[in-house]
């Protein structure tokens, strides 16, 4: 999803974490993400928390950036006269380059020391060392070999000489795209979320293989302390890879088998290279995730060393829930539990029972015996439905103890209570029932996604749900939503996920042992597996029910016959009701929300049509300031910049409390496009002057606008 401060390119998305070039799968593949790409165009800057400088091509005047490529090893800047920018991370802190003589690669950082060379330069920074070799070839473009570690200057020099004796960055580049390419034809998503591209080069490199214990393929889990897999995680991650790469899901179907388990039998929640494990079992979540494997074309029929195994995986839980005589299975760990945050030791949770349910389900059916746990299956089923279902409320709910001796039990509705949403065969009454609970309540939803729990007045404010949770429902709701709740929640998901892959969230960004943040492979997989269910947001339809819509089209008509008939109303109200045109206030909010979800989901020239509907027929001036800056960034992704000229500077007129500092910033990008520089200038002057108080970031980007700025004025004016 665009930001809403654009910057020196269209299409750019700063903060992508680049890895260097896999070498044969090697174990730290994903340690070697040192660097993130620079908010300017095609930069690069150290991931440390507290770096301060950055490297990237100073782009000459007239260069227009016709289309930007990212791959997790690095990028291509292609401009409208076909001179290519190529920058490729090969291993940590070792990139190579290829661009134009006329791009001037520049580095900004607070405190260096530079010693330049005729073919070479060596800067120290932060306590780092950056070695720049290059070398023409022909008379139009560049060879670069950059070094960034703190090794002596001599095996520096070397290891750049032999990056520039190497292959040519576009040919390598050429591999990795045919390779991305093939992927995409594999997966058959045309229209994809952000950041959908990065996704599958990011769960791509979480494959090892052979290493340690593991027989084959394992998924590396960034979040552990040392090199593991986490088993919790492969319902989301395991299905995105079998369709992505259908030998590597093999390999890691084929270790399962090999795992060490607990004493109850269960497997462990994680495993590690150097033979650690988790306490508690892995969720019993993972027939199901094999069986999406198998329906994605990863294998035929599980091994019989994996059958037993994981029947002895559901039996651990059952032979636990039988031995404490609870009406529910526990869960062996309460941090394990869906809804940690309430504490409570009489709580009984529904999701444990509602997944032994699934697991039990999917298990049966992969290893075709239909009566495998049925009987506990159909226990637990009796349970839930006739113990923990609500006809007035329309969903599975938790329950509390009184909170006094003896007080009747507290009923909550719960994320946890919507698991039952993945059982294949959940009565079609329920299944509608709680999906229109959630297109009608606010309780477990919001703009941000679903919730936790259903929060009261005397409730803090309930915590957003955990992404892992996110993989069992999003699935099943997409797919058995009706259209007007996938509108309610649509935009919401594809925000969400944006968020996800920009890594602003806490789950994604994880921290190795290096201490380098990465894109989480979990948050890789739900975007590969959010793709296809794409279409399900039928954005035509999403708005309203359909014979809302045609009483909607038909409004005029039936109006008008209405106030004919009633000949008592004068007439005057009739013709005025019969020809009016503006929309009413829930019909506007439906509209803009509309309109939202099409920018959210790239489909800009759709927005802006909404756009401008609401600008012509919105009675209160005091909405046209967003409209119009919205309509305007859908103009600048257009690549129509005088239209997109026109509504910022109408934004800014309207902006007489300075609320939206991102249309004065938007105004001077688009002046700057538009060849207006003087124009462009004053804009960053201004926002440099209103806005660096308040919003010190975009300041700062103002700056470095107007550095850019004099930096192309001093080339235009040099012989």
């Amino acid at each position: 999803m665009a930001t809403d401060f654009q910057h020196y390119s269209d299409s750019w998305h700063d903060g992508v974490p680049l890895v260097s070039l896999p070498e044969g799968k090697r174990a730290n593949t994903v340690l070697g993400r040192a660097f993130l790409t620079a908010p300017a165009l095609g930069g690069i800057r150290g991931a440390a928390e507290k770096s301060s400088w950055h490297f990237e091509p100073g782009l000459p005047p007239g260069f227009d950036v016709q289309a930007l490529h990212l791959l997790n090893c690095g990028y291509r800047i292609t401009s409208r006269e076909g001179a290519d920018i190529i920058l490729l991370q090969l291993r940590p802190g070792v990139f190579s380059a290829e661009m134009p003589l006329s791009v001037v690669p520049e580095l900004f950082s607070t405190r260096q020391t530079v010693q330049d060379g005729e073919f070479s330069s060596r800067l120290e920074l932060d306590g780092l060392r950056l070695l720049i070799e290059h070398r023409t070839e022909g008379s139009k473009r560049r060879r670069m070999a950059l070094i960034i570690n703190d090794k002596d200057d001599d095996a520096q020099r070397l290891a750049a000489r032999k990056v520039l004796e190497g292959p040519p960055p576009s040919e390598t580049w050429a591999g990795l795209w045919k390779q991305r390419m093939s992927w995409l034809t594999r997966l058959g998503a045309e229209e994809r979320p952000v950041m959908f591209d990065l996704a599958l080069e990011t769960l791509d490199a979480a494959v090892e293989r052979n290493e340690g214990p593991f027989a084959a393929q394992w998924l590396r889990d960034p979040e552990l302390s040392a090199p593991g897999m986490n088993l919790n995680h492969l319902d989301g991650e395991l299905p995105a890879l079998a369709r992505l790469e259908p030998e590597a899901a093999r390999g890691v179907i084929d270790t399962l088998a090999e795992l060490p388990t607990l004493p109850s039998g269960c497997l462990p929640a994680f495993v590690t290279l150097d033979d650690g494990m988790a306490d508690a079992p892995a969720w019993p979540l993972l027939a199901r995730a094999i069986l999406a494997a198998k329906h994605a074309g990863a294998l035929s029929t599980p091994s019989p060393e994996l059958s037993a195994k994981l029947e002895t995986h559901i039996n651990g839980y059952l032979s636990a829930w039988e031995e404490t005589g609870t009406i529910l299975p526990v869960w062996p760990d309460g941090d394990q539990a869906f809804t940690p945050e309430i504490f409570d030791e009489d709580l009984a949770l529904t999701d444990l029972a509602a997944m032994l349910v699934s697991e039990i389900e999917s298990l049966a059916e992969l290893c075709k015996k239909p009566a495998l746990f049925s009987e506990a299956k159909n226990k637990l089923r009796k349970i839930l439905l006739e113990s923990h279902w609500s006809d007035t409320r329309g969903i599975f709910l938790d329950r509390m103890s009184g909170g006094e001796a003896g007080g009747a039990p507290v009923k909550r509705m719960t994320a946890g209570g919507l698991i039952p949403l993945i059982w294949k065969d959940l009565p079609d009454p329920n299944r509608r029932a709680i999906l229109k609970t959630l297109a009608q309540s606010d309780g477990l939803r919001s703009r941000a996604g679903l919730l936790q729990w259903e929060p009261r007045p005397d409730d803090p404010a309930a915590p957003p749900i955990r992404p892992e949770l996110q993989h069992l429902l999003l699935q099943p709701l997409l797919r058995n939503a009706p259209p007007e709740m996938t509108t309610l929640m649509g935009a919401a998901w594809a925000k969400s996920l944006d968020d996800l892959a920009r890594a602003n969230t806490g789950f994604p960004l994880s921290m190795t042992p290096a201490q380098t943040p990465e894109w989480h492979p979990l948050t890789a997989a739900f975007c590969l597996r959010f793709a296809p269910l794409r279409t399900k947001m039928d954005l035509e339809l999403s708005k309203y029910p359909k014979f809302v819509r045609a009483l909607e089209r038909h409004r005029t008509k039936i109006v008008g016959c209405i106030a004919a008939i009633i000949i008592l109303l004068p007439s005057t109200i009739g013709l005025h009701y019969a020809t009016r045109e503006d929309y009413s206030a829930h019909r506007e909010q439906s509209e803009a929300g509309h309109a939202e979800t099409l920018y959210t989901l790239g489909q800009y020239e759709a927005a802006a049509q909404i756009y401008s509907d609401l600008l012509r027929m919105e009675r209160f001036r005091s909405r046209h300031l967003y409209y119009h800056f919205q309509r305007g960034k859908c103009h600048w992704h257009l690549g129509d910049y005088a239209a997109a000229k026109a509504d910022f500077v109408r934004a800014v007129e309207l902006d007489e409390d300075l609320r939206l500092p991102a249309a004065h910033w938007n105004l001077g990008q688009t002046h700057w496009r538009l060849g207006q520089i003087s124009e462009a200038r004053a804009t960053f002057e201004d926002v440099l002057e209103v806005f660096s108080e308040g919003y010190p970031e975009l300041g700062q980007r103002a700056a470095h606008a107007l550095e850019m700025l004099d930096r192309d004025r001093r080339l235009s004016e040099s012989p």
